[in-house]
């Protein structure tokens, strides 16, 4: 009977889905076809609970009418999932490292630039633009301070966006960064996390962004979007790729999820594929 109880406080009436679901898309472009109604529900509850609301039309009433954006950052926090570690799918940064940002060093020293633009969009609590970071003072070594090189961190929530800022992080987090490269780039704290070093922090700016309703940035060498569109349905997405697209310097490099391909989504970006990675390239 409890379990009866609990499955029936978290569920939606066909009505209130469709609510929820048109509020959501307009806000975020994050799409909830039918067969998520119920993990809707669930992750919807949590947000009415919090705020000793009694039912999900309360809540609705709420956003639409009363709420502010920090009230559409917490739901957006629960809606997505922020699932992350540093170092996330190896061969992307491999690719970058031996390849990519030697390419784009030697190419802005030649154009007399010196700068080096990345994009790192739906950046959650910031272990992918400290990653990033990191493979570039890599692949640099000496040669770090001669570039302009900075890394646009964006993200829809305020509160993850809080997190990322301050850089620390458990150990469980650095499984995949080798112990080298901890002692080179991280302080370990007295109770067991690790504090990003500020040289790494210094070359990334973190941002809130939409990436539905806001401009995109001009100018990019490199975007990351990876495991974002996934929430995304196919209008979205193009309209999002498209963004990038327009975003990215001829020549740039764009990075997504290792499960999500742009077939069907957008024609423009060239399928590629370095050391092992699978990525897509703006034509020069």
């Amino acid at each position: 009977m409890i379990k009866a109880d609990f499955l029936k406080n978290r569920q939606l009436s066909d009505e209130d889905y469709k609510l929820f679901r048109d509020l959501i898309y307009k806000k975020s472009g994050i799409f909830f076809p039918e067969s998520k109604k119920l993990a809707l529900g669930h992750k919807l509850y949590k947000r009415l609970k919090a705020l000793g609301l009694n039912n999900f039309r309360e809540y609705y009433d709420f956003l639409s009418k009363k709420a502010g954006e920090d009230e559409y950052t917490e739901l957006f926090v629960v809606l997505t999932t922020n699932e992350t570690s540093f170092f996330r799918t190896p061969k992307h940064f491999e690719a970058l490292q031996k390849v990519i940002f030697p390419e784009l060093m030697e190419k802005h020293e030649k154009d007399g630039t010196k700068k080096i633009r990345v994009w790192s969009a739906g950046c959650s609590m910031g272990e992918e633009p400290y990653t990033i970071a990191i493979t570039y003072l890599e692949a640099a070594g000496l040669k770090a301070k001669k570039f302009n090189f900075k890394i646009i961190a964006t993200d829809l929530s305020i509160k993850v966006l809080n997190i990322a800022k301050e850089g620390i992080y458990p150990e469980s987090e650095l499984e995949k960064v080798k112990e080298p490269l901890r002692e080179k780039y991280f302080i370990k704290l007295p109770d067991g996390y690790y504090k990003v070093k500020d040289n790494v922090k210094k070359l990334i700016e973190f941002k809130t962004h939409n990436l539905i309703s806001d401009p995109g940035f001009p100018g990019m060498d490199v975007i990351f979007c990876r495991n974002v569109m996934i929430y995304f349905d196919k209008e979205a997405k193009t309209k999002v790729v498209k963004k990038f697209y327009d975003s990215l310097n001829p020549g740039g490099y764009f990075f997504v999820g290792h499960a999500e391909s742009l077939y069907g989504i957008s024609k423009e970006f060239k399928f590629t594929k370095i050391e092992g990675a699978i990525l897509y390239r703006k034509e020069a």
